[in-house]
């Protein structure tokens, strides 16, 4: 706890302590009067009582509260030598242990002002007794008690002196009365004393009541006040509770707004940077070599190869889904071309190493003259006899890219 903490709370305590002292000089100074403490009722049962039952729950409270406040000051981490944490500190005890000594003495006033409190009590409980003890032993006497003192003679109040007064009138006319009147006379104003008496505490007690009801009216009055407060205040927490809900609705549909644009956000972003920074080189490093790769692994064409013979001539082999049976070619020799006979010169598309298979058919056209002659064929035949099956028309069905 801070220290601006723990001077409020120790001057508090200060506070408390002079209240303190008010209570004690209070009840050292409480006089009791005849009549105002019933002699037959408990001996708790009047104004000292409750003020000393005050006094003892503050001293109570007062005590443990410095105690506890004594070792919230010891736990407080002082700084170095010289410091304003250890200065501030030093007067914190400073004062705590004032407040002690000044708590010590308190208790001590106060035991001396509950003796005289119980003194005071006792002399006015002694005085009540030898007033009603003297109402009824010489009720036409004026005389008063030796053992009265002039202290206790000045307190006593209107009651006593109206008692008196009437003693003396009866003491005036008992010179007119015989002896047995008197004694009646005695016993009646005995009486009458003892009713006027009862009905002065009456008085008292219905004075008190009167200020009770009355205190009671106010109270339910600050009670009604009180409830209607705390109608105006449910009222208002109710309307805060509706408030805060549509709130906390707004706040969530609020929330998924921003995220949906957020993440709208972020897609367009992600691919504006693809097609900005990204697309063009994977179109052209990955893409593009993956198609052609493709393209040669799966595909599929056809090849037209033009060649000519030692003779001058041109021809055209046309193959698609057929085979033609060529002399002096083995049929595992023969490629397989696309033919187009809409055209005068057909062009080969080659899949696959272009140049190779140009390479081997020109090689097996070289060799055609050599097969012819190791088979007994001359070459004029041989060769016409390739051109007529060649120039033979070939109905192709389906048209198809091999090679």
């Amino acid at each position: 706890m801070s220290f601006e903490g723990l001077q409020e709370r120790l001057t508090a305590l200060q506070e408390t302590t002079s209240q303190l002292k008010e209570l004690i000089d209070r009840l050292h100074n409480l006089s009791f009067q005849p009549g105002s403490v019933p002699l037959g009722g408990p001996d708790d049962d009047n104004v000292g009582t409750e003020l000393s039952a005050e006094i003892s729950q503050i001293l109570r409270e007062e005590e443990d509260e410095l105690e506890l406040l004594h070792e919230e000051v010891e736990d407080i981490r002082s700084g170095r030598p010289g410091s304003e944490t250890e200065h501030t500190k030093t007067r914190l005890k400073d004062g705590l242990e004032r407040l002690q000594q000044e708590l010590k003495s308190s208790r001590l006033n106060f035991r001396k002002a509950q003796i005289v409190a119980k003194r005071n009590l006792t002399r006015a409980q002694r005085l009540e007794r030898e007033l009603l003890l003297q109402s009824y032993s010489q009720p036409v006497s004026e005389a008063t008690s030796p053992r009265l003192g002039a202290e206790d003679a000045e307190s006593i109040k209107a009651p006593s002196i109206r008692h008196h007064r009437q003693a003396h009138h009866a003491h005036q006319q008992q010179s007119t009365l015989s002896e047995e009147d008197q004694q009646t006379v005695g016993a009646a104003s005995n009486v009458t004393s003892s009713l006027r008496r009862t009905h002065d505490l009456i008085a008292a007690e219905l004075a008190r009541s009167e200020f009770a009801h009355q205190t009671l009216t106010e109270s339910s009055a600050a009670l009604a006040q009180l409830d209607e407060s705390y109608g105006s205040l449910e009222g208002m927490l109710a309307s805060s509770k509706d408030l805060l809900g549509t709130l906390v609705k707004s706040q969530k549909s609020d929330t998924w707004y921003l995220q949906t644009a957020m993440y709208m956000l972020l897609s367009t972003g992600a691919w504006l940077v693809f097609r900005r920074f990204l697309y063009g080189p994977a179109w052209w490093l990955v893409w593009l070599p993956i198609r052609m790769l493709y393209s040669l692994v799966m595909g599929g064409g056809g090849a037209v190869i033009k060649y000519g013979s030692s003779s001058g001539g041109s021809s055209t082999v046309v193959v698609d889904q057929a085979t033609v049976e060529v002399q002096g070619l083995p049929d595992s020799d023969l490629p397989t071309i696309d033919v187009s006979t809409a055209k005068a010169e057909s062009t080969v598309v080659v899949k696959g190493d272009v140049e190779g298979l140009v390479e081997k058919i020109g090689k097996m056209v070289e060799d055609m003259p050599e097969l012819q002659t190791d088979d007994g064929l001359e070459d004029g035949e041989g060769v016409d006899e390739f051109h007529d099956a060649v120039q033979e028309p070939v109905e192709v069905p389906q048209q198809r890219d091999e090679l």
